[in-house]
C-alpha cells in the first residue's frame, strides 16, 4: 500500500510539474508576444516620424524653392526696369 501511495505522489509531482512547464511556456510566449508588440509600435512610431520629416523637409523645399523664386523675379524685373 505504501508504493502505491508513493506512486500517487510521484504521479502528482510529475504532472505538477508538467502544468508548470506549460505555465512557464504560456508566459514565455505572452512575454514574446508583448515584445513584439513593442517592437511594431516603435516601428510604426518610426515611420510616422520618418514621414513627418519628409512632408517637413518637402515643406522646407517648397518655401525655399518659393523663396528662389521669388528672388529670381525681383531679380528679372529690376534687370528689366534698368
Amino acid at each position: 500500500m505504501g508504493a502505491l501511495h508513493a506512486r500517487l505522489v510521484l504521479d502528482a509531482l510529475l504532472v505538477a510539474f508538467h502544468a508548470r512547464l506549460v505555465l512557464d511556456a504560456l508566459l514565455v510566449a505572452f512575454h514574446a508576444r508583448l515584445v513584439l508588440d513593442a517592437l511594431v509600435v516603435a516601428l510604426h512610431a518610426r515611420l510616422v516620424l520618418d514621414a513627418l520629416l519628409v512632408a517637413g523637409a518637402s515643406s522646407i523645399k517648397r518655401c525655399s524653392l518659393r523663396t528662389y523664386l521669388s528672388a529670381y523675379e525681383t531679380s528679372n524685373a529690376r534687370k528689366t526696369n534698368a
